[in-house]
């Protein structure tokens, strides 16, 4: 669809990424995403030297930070875990993840991975564990028309070295965000 049909449908111009040039050749200002905030939950299992048991991933603080070519910086703080951990034990969980993350494709809906870096931090009844985590994300986004909005769903695998061994898991996440727009200019 031609930037006059969007203009006429009420879009901003460039409002897609797949926009033609403007009239006369000259460039279209086009929305690329710039900052997203949102929310993801989940389930699987993980394992810490004491066997494996389940994982529960309450809803987290999402933030996405967008580079040129849909790249993004993600971090992911599970302040619900935490809190729930903190109040049940009378101690103390941190933790949070970050990933470079790839958004690959064109269309509405795309491939999203990318390999992280971890820690979490407990201290519970006197006693003080670390660990550093290498987490990964892979799975896909469909996002909105817009493109102010986005539903992934995805798989988290980890591993884990600290205090307490190694260890590590897997957990399937439902996440998501809404996204601010910026304009960029291209020929």
């Amino acid at each position: 669809m031609g930037a006059a049909a969007l203009i006429g449908l009420g879009a901003p111009r460039g409002a897609w990424a797949d926009d033609e040039p403007g009239f006369g050749g000259a460039a279209v200002g086009r929305k690329e995403r710039a900052i997203g905030v949102g929310t993801a939950l989940g389930g699987g299992f993980g394992s810490a030297g004491q066997g494996i048991s389940g994982a529960f991933l309450l809803p987290t603080a999402e933030l996405q930070f967008f580079m040129p070519a849909e790249y993004s910086i993600d971090v992911s703080v599970p302040v619900l875990n935490m809190a729930l951990v903190s109040a049940l034990t009378g101690g103390v969980l941190l933790g949070g993840d970050m990933f470079f993350n790839v958004n690959a494709g064109d269309g509405r809906v795309r491939f999203v991975g990318g390999p992280g870096i971890g820690f979490a931090f407990a201290e519970i009844n006197n006693r003080s564990v670390a660990a550093v985590k290498i987490p990964a994300q892979i799975g896909f986004e469909a996002l909105s028309k817009r493109r102010t909005f986005g539903f992934k769903l995805m798989a988290r695998p980890w591993v884990e070295a600290g205090d307490g061994g190694f260890g590590g898991g897997l957990l399937g996440v439902v996440a998501f965000s809404g996204y601010v727009l910026s304009d960029t200019t291209s020929d």
